[in-house]
């Protein structure tokens, strides 16, 4: 298997491998963070409303208490005598009540009711027909006077517009001074009542949308439902069991996943009053296609970042690696073939392959330099550095060859060094060695440039 092949047998697995664990870990994150946004949405839905609920409470039973503690509520109160109630009085309570009215809207109701009951003052904006100004046998009022001295509040159906609204009552717990003898304990004279309309909170839940699908709705303690989604009206029956099991995930807490108005969503609630509770659903097909969507785009990323990068790693290979390779195969071969002159270009000096290359040119320029120097010794003296017997013969058999060519003569000098192994007996090798050198050297100085030596 040639190594173009093998290195991405071996290495594109191992890139797939990563890339999809990678993918899957980032898909997981996209996941987790996906859902914890939607859910973020939900709880952050019903804070909305608790937040506006909390401020509607708040303000009616400080405006209760106000209210209360107005002159003019306690001396109408206290005045015994209806006839004197109602002809001097009763006037200027309704403006008041109206300018209470008139800088809250929501206080669609204003009564003073009789410890037992008896509607003796309403006004209403707008106007809203009363059904009965005995409130003695309702529940409201049996609720409210068992809660004795404090505030009561409530969220009920009211009788006479069949609206869901909230109810604030406050005992008037006073004391006469002009009839009562001095040190009588105060006694109930009454209650001031606050009817709120719920309009705002009804049409939130009935419009509010959680993500793409996602809906609210209000229930009382019973699992009646009093408020629901236009877009999705409800078909499930709210138990007791259902309520205690979504109040249990609470904000910091992954919401309840169950069989829910015909389909298997996520639900978490809120209580926002003793009378009141909403809830927050979510469809669980719209995680999925959340999911699905990211799966797709995960993959889609997967898939194009193994592509380029196994494009990338090939074409890397065959420029950096292959290419290389077959440069120092071919150098190689020419210095097989005896060309020792070659070069390699095109090749980084500071990698490995640029290495082992600098490497093969060196080794070439080394043979070339042991070539040339076999080449010298084997036609020259290793002496005197002049041309030894086989290349003058071969010098010598040109000549003859040129001169019969043109018709020339040539002459041959033969030349002897006398007593010379005296010299090397008597004086030593070195010496004689030392003489033969003087001797090549005083001969190549005197020769002709067509001469041979």
């Amino acid at each position: 298997m040639k190594l173009r092949t093998k290195i991405p047998v071996l290495l594109v697995p191992l890139i797939v491998l990563s890339m999809l664990m990678l993918g899957w870990f980032a898909y997981v994150k996209l996941h987790d963070a996906s859902e914890q946004r939607v859910f973020a949405e939900m709880h952050a839905s019903l804070d909305h409303i608790k937040e506006h609920i909390a401020a509607e409470i708040d303000t009616a039973r400080g405006n209760i208490e106000l209210l209360s503690r107005q002159t003019l509520v306690r001396k109408y109160i206290l005045t015994e005598d209806e006839e004197e109630r109602y002809t001097l009085l009763h006037a200027p309570l309704m403006r008041l009540f109206s300018s209470y009215q008139d800088a809250f809207p929501e206080y669609y109701e204003i009564r003073i009711l009789l410890p037992n009951g008896y509607e003796d003052v309403r006004l209403t904006r707008p106007y809203t027909e009363n059904f009965s100004d005995e409130e003695g046998d309702t529940s409201v009022f049996r609720a409210m006077q068992s809660a004795g001295d404090d505030i009561y509040s409530t969220v009920y159906r009211n009788p006479d517009n069949s609206r869901i609204s909230m109810f604030f009552g406050k005992p008037l717990v006073l004391v006469n001074r002009a009839v009562d003898a001095f040190g009588v304990p105060p006694r109930l004279r009454g209650y001031v009542g606050l009817t709120v309309d719920l309009d705002e909170v009804e049409s939130h839940i009935r419009k509010e949308i959680i993500s793409e699908s996602g809906y609210l709705f209000a229930t009382d303690s019973a699992g009646s439902v009093l408020f629901e989604s236009s877009r999705r009206p409800l078909k499930a029956v709210i138990t007791a069991t259902f309520i205690d099991k979504v109040l249990n995930s609470g904000p910091d807490t992954h919401p309840h996943l169950e069989r829910f108005n015909g389909e298997s969503a996520f639900l978490a609630g809120m209580r926002l009053h003793d009378d009141l509770f909403v809830y927050a659903v979510l469809p669980e097909s719209e995680l999925r296609a959340i999911s699905y969507q990211l799966g797709l785009v995960v993959a889609a990323i997967t898939l194009l970042t193994i592509v380029f990068t196994t494009l990338f790693m090939m074409l890397a290979m065959e420029y950096q690696v292959i290419r290389p390779i077959h440069s120092l195969s071919r150098l190689s071969k020419e210095i097989g073939r005896g060309n020792l002159s070659v070069k390699v270009s095109g090749m980084n000096s500071g990698d490995e392959i640029g290495e082992l290359a600098t490497a093969f040119e060196e080794m070439a320029r080394s043979l070339q330099r042991s070539d040339e120097q076999v080449r010298f010794l084997a036609y020259h003296d290793s002496l005197t550095g002049l041309p030894n017997r086989a290349m003058f013969k071969e010098y010598l058999d040109r000549s003859i060859a040129h001169a019969r060519r043109n018709e020339e003569l040539i002459s041959v000098l033969f030349l002897d060094v006398d007593n010379f192994k005296n010299i090397n007996d008597t004086l030593g090798h070195h010496a004689g060695d030392a003489l033969l050198q003087e001797v090549a050297e005083r001969i190549a100085h005197v020769l002709r440039g067509d001469d041979y030596m």
